[in-house]
């Protein structure tokens, strides 16, 4: 039914020796790699314990539109070098749009917000980190 709304929780605990190796967008938003910018391009999913909360809509057949938020924190402190568990908080905004049955859009806006054990990794940065994507898919 158009406009129903899925609402989904995942908690995923990554060790210190993750292999990204196995990395896809299989899936969608959310599944494979968990946060576009913290689990993408800061820490790739190692040594990490996450808490993700997804919330979509499709209000047709060929479009989806959510919202993703994330709680990042160390598995291990010790091994991150840091005395914070907590890493960062991360929100995100996606469409899908499926423009033919070969050819598709997406597009995702995300915010993450360093914490106490982001900023002794990085040397006192707490700067908010911010990404847009857009891309096309066609699959022949």
């Amino acid at each position: 039914m158009p406009w129903t709304p899925q609402i989904a929780y995942r908690h995923a605990e990554f060790g210190e020796d993750y292999d990204t190796l196995f990395y896809d967008f299989a899936g969608g938003w959310g599944n494979w790699f968990m946060g576009e910018i913290v689990g993408e391009y800061m820490l790739f999913n190692a040594n990490l314990d996450v808490d993700m909360l997804r919330f979509s809509v499709a209000p047709r057949g060929d479009l989806e539109i959510g919202a993703i938020g994330y709680r990042f924190r160390y598995h291990d402190t010790e091994a991150a070098g840091a005395s914070h568990s907590d890493f960062a908080s991360e929100f995100n905004l996606y469409a899908d749009w499926s423009i033919t049955e070969r050819l598709s859009l997406s597009g995702i806006y995300a915010i993450a917000d360093p914490q106490q054990g982001a900023e002794e990794r990085f040397g006192g940065n707490d700067d908010t980190a911010q990404l847009f994507e857009l891309y096309a898919t066609y699959t022949f």
